[in-house]
């Protein structure tokens, strides 16, 4: 359950963290709901990754701690900073379109993954 404390399952990506334990709060594109935005204009986008690990770890305000490996909270992290420079971008608004058309020929397509492997190859 997003939001929640207990103990849910493994992950493998910091995506799937993300949309498991923090999309329900931060939103879907970072754009904020119950908890505050994470995306590039947030406060929280300029703080360094020592201030995200707390805030994942011990929680901050009506955020609770969410238990998470070290390596999920670490996945979370770069997925979120990764996805900072995709969503205001002068393209995220065409990239979205792209995504929500390709993602109904294959539910499993992600832009923001894609983009991700080709920076890494």
């Amino acid at each position: 359950m997003a939001c929640s404390s207990s103990v849910a399952e493994s992950y493998s990506t910091g995506e799937e963290v993300y949309e498991a334990r923090c999309s329900a709060c931060h939103g879907k594109d970072f754009e904020g709901r119950v908890g505050p935005a994470l995306d590039a204009g947030s406060q929280s986008a300029s703080m360094p990754d020592s201030y995200w690990v707390q805030t994942i770890t011990k929680g901050k305000g009506s955020m609770p701690a969410q238990r998470l490996t070290d390596n999920e909270v670490t996945m979370v992290i770069e997925y979120i900073r990764s996805n900072h420079e995709f969503f205001h971008s002068p393209y995220s608004n065409l990239l979205k379109h792209v995504e929500v058309f390709l993602n109904q020929l294959n539910p499993e397509f992600s832009i923001s993954n894609c983009l991700l492997e080709f920076l890494e190859n």
